[in-house]
């Protein structure tokens, strides 16, 4: 089982010939640190940002592929909304530990996943944004 998933982490690894980056914004640090070695372990190139402000500089100096939100759903629906007014074909994904979608995010962010659920789901919300185009 191990040498099955091994090979095809290796293979989706392969296939992100330039890596897609991923901003992690989030007021705790330790969930930035865990998100990055996540992140960068399937070949993804991260930054974390402690805060909005933070964030806000990252976006102005680098070209992002995708935004983590890691907050609760007001404060992800004012950080999304302030990215939206910026860089509004920016894709958002909030995460959160709400067990359905917050309703105040709609239109907000691109994508949800619940804290509650394993990594491979966030990764494979990340995969299936970044393949798509935004409007």
């Amino acid at each position: 089982m191990c040498r099955l998933t091994c090979k095809l982490r290796n293979r989706r690894r392969l296939a992100i010939a330039t890596p897609k980056t991923i901003l992690c914004v989030s007021d705790e640090p330790v969930v930035l640190h865990v998100r990055q070695l996540l992140l960068e372990h399937e070949g993804y190139q991260v930054l974390t940002a402690a805060g909005e402000n933070a964030a806000g500089e990252l976006l102005r100096a680098e070209n992002i592929d995708l935004v983590l939100l890691d907050y609760s759903a007001a404060d992800a629906r004012r950080v999304a909304a302030a990215i939206r007014k910026t860089l509004p074909s920016l894709r958002l994904v909030a995460i959160s530990f709400s067990s359905s979608f917050p309703e105040d995010l709609t239109g907000l962010v691109d994508g949800w996943v619940s804290k509650t659920r394993s990594p491979d789901v966030l990764l494979r919300r990340i995969e299936q944004l970044l393949r798509r185009k935004r409007d």
